[in-house]
């Protein structure tokens, strides 16, 4: 509010930066562009986002509404224009021409004229008549339209430029109003039903008959779920009492309306699912006893559709059931460091199926030796807790945790993120650390808080890390801050004691090579780029550096604002 320069409301939920926003004529509509490669379109009066305009595959760097506020232009870094039909949030146009990012646009008083601005050291002026684009987007569209009835219906005009297609669109309307029933909203359904009689008078339909009997259905379909065979086939049988044609399935082929058959299908699954829910808490009495049921009311359902084949011994899959939660409990129990407990589980299990596979992670044999699974996942529990503890800087607890990892397994492997096996506690904690601190940095810099990053890097130098830890931390603020605007405060210092640390290190090179390029020592970035080249198997990494390379031997600085963003 201008006049109190007090904040009238917040709007939120972008993921990045924005970088642009633009009213409607009207005052009630906000549109705002984004890092995030998207434009919002929000409503002033709740600051509730309207609709999410996605297509750019770069940055959305300007906006604009044209002057009725049904159509917005949007600039982005991927060098095109696109206008944007605010109704459905579909792209009525993509204007392509720019050699570069577009950086600012802008529609005419009377709607017709789009005008760019771009970093190719142009402004392009874009002429098209709106009614007609308009008509070129409807027809574009008809396909999407007629099978998706709810976007079509507010579209007067697409409506009175082809006037069949509201019949075309009947049928999908009547399917979505159907949907919107079995999801349990029935207002909505009736008021689907009626436009779609509407669209239709001659569709044989009566919306309130037709609303009211996939409410019973519902009923029934709710009642099935809890188990109750007389209760579901009851509503079922009232559903067909108001629609003799009602289709109880429509997932399969041909019109399933016999009350009874459904019902008995519906329940004599849920019941299987019932087992399955009895077995996770290890009664294998109570499952059979579902499983049981399942068979009564269908004599050839598969009591487990996870396996081959038809299962239909209540004994062997009820067993089968519990013993594979046992050894989802046990593991859950080793992970938490819990090894007696793991090994009672896994016992409990291989009681009930002496064949089980007490680790499905690992592919091959079969793993049935109790003690070798339970220490596995035991240990994997202590380093997972140990890490977590690491990157929070308890690093007495960390080493604790990797101990006993070691304890169960001597010769495992306390870091498994980094291909050469590490065993020494105390390194591998300090790893975690300084890594999480590491991360720590780079959102600082990210934030543009440089002051606040240089003291967590200089926290890592004051931990006296190993030489690789501290080669890693001087790379990561070398790296990060040329990438955020400090190239200056770092070229000398920090890239510097990473390369004396990491001589060999390509990616070291790699960061300084970005960082002397900016700073225009063009001949220094060509030496550490061809390091990266010669050492790296990514082919698509060596080309993007190869013709950096190429630029910078031509006298030309490849390191762009949209570079930059990018990296």
């Amino acid at each position: 509010d201008i006049s109190t320069g007090k904040v009238i409301r917040t709007l939120t939920g972008h993921s990045s930066s924005v970088t642009s926003v633009a009213f409607s004529s009207d005052g009630k509509t906000v549109a705002s562009g984004s890092y995030d490669n998207t434009i919002k379109i929000w409503d002033i009066s709740t600051g509730k986002v309207i609709r999410t305009l996605t297509g750019h595959s770069s940055y959305v760097t300007s906006v604009a509404f044209s002057s009725d506020g049904k159509t917005v232009a949007s600039g982005s870094y991927d060098n095109t224009i696109k206008i944007w039909d605010i109704s459905t949030g579909k792209v009525i146009r993509t204007l392509t021409g720019h050699s570069s990012s577009v950086t600012s646009v802008a529609f005419s008083s009377d709607g017709k004229t789009v005008a760019s601005g771009s970093y190719d050291n142009t402004i392009k002026i874009w002429y098209f008549d709106l009614d007609n684009l308009l008509s070129l987007s409807c027809q574009k569209l008809k396909a999407y339209l007629i099978t998706h009835p709810e976007a079509l219906e507010p579209l007067t005009f697409c409506q009175e430029q082809n006037p069949d297609i509201l019949l075309a669109a009947t049928p999908f309307m009547v399917t979505a109003g159907e949907t919107s029933a079995r999801n349990g909203n029935f207002e909505d359904a009736l008021a689907k039903f009626k436009t779609a009689k509407k669209w239709d008078s001659k569709l044989d339909i009566n919306p309130e008959v037709k609303t009211d009997s996939l409410r019973l259905e519902f009923e029934g379909r709710k009642l099935a779920d809890k188990g109750d065979f007389d209760g579901a086939i009851t509503k079922f049988q009232q559903a067909k009492q108001r629609n003799v044609k009602i289709d109880f399935d429509t997932d399969t082929d041909g019109v399933q309306n016999e009350p009874e058959k459904v019902a008995k299908e519906l329940v004599s699954q849920a019941l299987i699912k019932q087992a399955g829910e009895i077995a996770d808490k290890g009664d294998v009495d109570g499952a059979i006893a579902k499983l049981k049921q399942a068979q009564q009311l269908n004599a050839k359902i598969d009591l487990d559709d996870n396996t081959e084949g038809v299962q239909t011994n209540p004994q062997t899959v009820a067993k089968k059931l519990v013993s594979e939660a046992l050894v989802k409990q046990g593991k859950d129990l080793a992970t938490q460091g819990n090894f007696d407990g793991a090994v009672a589980k896994f016992k409990q299990a291989q009681k009930l199926d002496a064949k089980i596979d007490l680790d499905t992670d690992t592919p091959g044999d079969v793993q049935t030796n109790i003690q070798a699974v339970a220490k596995d996942f035991t240990s994997k529990g202590f380093i997972a807790q140990g890490k977590q503890l690491a990157r929070l800087g308890d690093i007495n607890d960390a080493v604790a945790k990797f101990k006993q990892a070691q304890k169960l397994k001597p010769k495992v492997d306390i870091n498994p993120d980094i291909d050469v096996v590490e065993n020494n506690p105390e390194k591998v904690a300090q790893d975690f650390y300084i890594a999480a601190l590491i991360d720590e940095a780079e959102e600082q810099l990210k934030q543009d808080e440089y002051n606040k990053a240089q003291a967590v890097y200089k926290k890592i130098e004051n931990l006296k890390p190993t030489k690789e830890n501290l080669a890693k931390s001087e790379n990561s603020l070398c790296r990060q801050a040329s990438l955020q605007g400090y190239v200056k405060n770092v070229i000398n210092d920090a890239c510097e004691k990473a390369v004396k640390l990491a001589p060999n290190d390509a990616n070291i090179r790699d960061s300084r090579g970005l960082a002397r390029a900016l700073t225009g020592n063009f001949q220094g970035a060509i030496e550490d780029f061809q390091v990266f080249i010669e050492s790296t198997d990514d082919a698509e990494t060596k080309k993007q550096r190869e013709a950096w390379v190429k630029d910078l031997q031509a006298g030309k600085n490849p390191f762009t604002p949209e570079v930059l963003k990018k990296l």
